[in-house]
């Protein structure tokens, strides 16, 4: 049977995501007040829920764009800067249906949902990351999030009806890339390939 990757829009875009979230610059989306200056890696390494979240708002608005037509980046700056910063200024606040769970398995929605879910909550495949404690690395420069975004996003491989067929092994492929990060002395078999960390 024939699969296919996700399309190269959706790729782009989660790309985009693990780089401005990861080189803590997603506020610079965050229109309705000027806090770009203000630094949130301190604060979702304290509040992982907040993390694991902003993966489920960006991805369900890559799905359903916000009426209001807010970028999914905008949308992913505005749920942390409403964690972080309850009294800001917000015209259009973030609403229930873009915390949601994906509503149907096998999606890139869930994919994605349940990839930023395991990042942050420690679930992560055990018999790869082992008792490394990575999550603190995952502010130390754009690139590292980035990259193991779309180490798991391009391994990612779906059906004709759209549905993804491999996200166990995406998975751990992407663990192995944040090891191998974290990590120097870790050897990759096969090593990283440049279709694996590019859009």
């Amino acid at each position: 049977m024939q699969y296919n990757r996700i399309e190269a829009d959706l790729r782009e875009d989660a790309w985009y995501f693990g780089f401005y979230l990861g080189n803590s610059t997603l506020l610079a989306f965050y229109h309705d007040a000027d806090i770009f200056d203000e630094d949130y890696a301190e604060f979702l390494l304290a509040n992982r829920h907040v993390f694991a979240a902003s993966f489920a708002v960006f991805s369900n608005n890559c799905l359903t764009p916000h009426p209001s037509d807010q970028s999914a980046l905008t949308r992913a700056a505005t749920w942390v800067a409403q964690s972080m910063l309850p009294t800001v200024a917000c015209n259009y606040p973030i609403e229930p249906w873009e915390l949601a769970p994906a509503s149907q398995d096998r999606t890139f929605n869930a994919a994605f949902q349940h990839f930023g879910q395991a990042l942050a909550l420690g679930t992560l495949p055990t018999q790869i990351i082992q008792n490394h404690d990575y999550f603190p690395h995952v502010f130390n420069g754009g690139s590292f999030l980035e990259q193991v975004i779309m180490v798991f996003v391009n391994n990612l491989l779906v059906d004709a009806d759209g549905l993804v067929v491999n996200e166990q092994a995406a998975l751990e492929r992407a663990t192995w890339c944040l090891l191998r990060w974290i990590d120097r002395s870790v050897v990759l078999d096969p090593p990283i390939t440049p279709w694996e960390i590019n859009c």
